[in-house]
This record gives C-alpha cells, sequence and structure tokens, in this order.
C-alpha cells in the first residue's frame, strides 16, 4: 500500500496486503488502525502524525521503519517476536508508559522511544545494539542491558530519573554520556569485569569509575550508601 487517500479516521488495512508504503498513512487524523497478518514491512513514517493511541503489530511483520509510528499519542504497544530491528524515530513523541522488546529484535535505532513517558523497559536477548537516543527523556528508574549488547549509542538513557542499572557482560566500553541527566539518584550499578569506562563529568559517574578501577574493574554489584560505594562481587 502506497498512499491512503481515504477520509476515515478508524482504518483497517486489508488482507493481503504486504508492505505498508513510507507516508502511506502519515498526517491523516487516525485514531484506530488494524494490521493484517499479511504485512512483513512497516515503512518509513508510515503513520507519523497522527492521533493513534495503541497499536497491535502483527506477527507477520520484521522491520518497522524510520519514524513509522511518531507523533502519535500511543500509550501502549505490542511488538511481535518476528521483529528484528525498530528503525530511527520509531515511535519517538509518544506517551508510552512501557514496552517490551522481543528476543527477535537485534537492533533499535536512534531515537527509537524517545520522549515518550516509559517507566518501564525489557529490552530481548538478542539486541546487540542500542543507538544513540534510543530511550532518551523518558521516566525509567531502572535499566537491565543484557549481556548480547556490545554497544550503546551516547544519550541512549539520557534524562531518565534512573536509580538502578544493570550492564549486561556483552560491553566493553561504556561512556558517561549515555546516561547524561540520569545519574544523580544512582545508588546501584551492576556490571561486568574490565569495562573501560569513560567521562568523569558527573560526580557520581566520577566516583563509581574510581571506586571500580580502585577494586580492580572486578565484576560485581555496586552500591551507594551515605555518599560511599560498596561491592558484592561475583
Amino acid at each position: 500500500m502506497e498512499l491512503y487517500l481515504g477520509t476515515a479516521t478508524n482504518v483497517t488495512i486489508p488482507d493481503g496486503v504486504t508492505r505498508i508504503g513510507r507516508e502511506a498513512f502519515g498526517g491523516k487524523q487516525l485514531t484506530s488502525v488494524t494490521i493484517p497478518n499479511s504485512v512483513t514491512s512497516i515503512e518509513s513514517a508510515a503513520f507519523w502524525g497522527n492521533q493513534l493511541t495503541s497499536v497491535t503489530i502483527p506477527n507477520s511483520v520484521t522491520s518497522i521503519g524510520s519514524g513509522a509510528f511518531r507523533d502519535n499519542q500511543l500509550t501502549s504497544v505490542t511488538i511481535p517476536n518476528s521483529v528484528t530491528s525498530i528503525g530511527f524515530n520509531a515511535f519517538y513523541n509518544n506517551q508510552l508508559t512501557s514496552v517490551i522488546i522481543p528476543d527477535s529484535v537485534t537492533t533499535i535505532g536512534s531515537y527509537a522511544f524517545y520522549n515518550n513517558q516509559l517507566t518501564s523497559v525489557t529490552i530481548g536477548n538478542s539486541v546487540t545494539s542500542i543507538e544513540s537516543g534510543a530511550f532518551q527523556d523518558n521516566q525509567l528508574t531502572s535499566v537491565t542491558i543484557p549481556d548480547s549488547v556490545t554497544s550503546i549509542g551516547q544519550r541512549a538513557f539520557e534524562n531518565n530519573p534512573l536509580t538502578s542499572i544493570t550492564i549486561g557482560n556483552g560491553i566493553g566500553s561504556l561512556k558517561e554520556n549515555v546516561f547524561t541527566g540520569s545519574l544523580r539518584n544512582v545508588t546501584r550499578i551492576s556490571i561486568g569485569a574490565n569495562v573501560n569506562l569513560e567521562g568523569y563529568n558527573d560526580v557520581v559517574w566520577r566516583d563509581f569509575y574510581s571506586f571500580y578501577r580502585v577494586n580492580g574493574n572486578r565484576a560485581g554489584t555496586y552500591t551507594l550508601s551515605n555518599g560511599r560505594w560498596s561491592a558484592v562481587y561475583r
């Protein structure tokens, strides 16, 4: 389907459609959409700039393109275990409060969930890359990065009220700017061994870095209490 020319705001896409093209439903003031199980690809900006509050993506879809659902009013979304990539800006500027990234996904694109209301995120065990700004400007208090993740872009978790961070064993290097504006209330960091930590501007990060290094960059759970870090090693 290349371009929707109708005026209805409640849309059911017919069975047999396999691809929803670039900007096909962009700016049409949609309030609901039903996507059939025949669709395998939702392309860039396919549903941008509407008034959708929820969407169920069928388990036939393998890719969600850049900006596909940006600038809607989504409070819930179901991402199936068939999706392998979530594009740049895919759910940018919505009102999502929680999201589960299934184990099929390998890449979370830049700013994919920027400026939502996320208080909970589950990142699947096949994700290898979390790109820049992916979860920036949300309400996350904790984040668990699975062992499969090998790279995290700058500002990926910027401006969240984090208190707890769990970093999987796949991370070899981690920059402070991944968590810019999110570290002031952090009291718990779980981390693998010999992670190369970078950046020393934030006092919480600087003190943690120093303690981690002094203790031989050992894997463990590090806890901040009364201004002092301690650790339980593993």
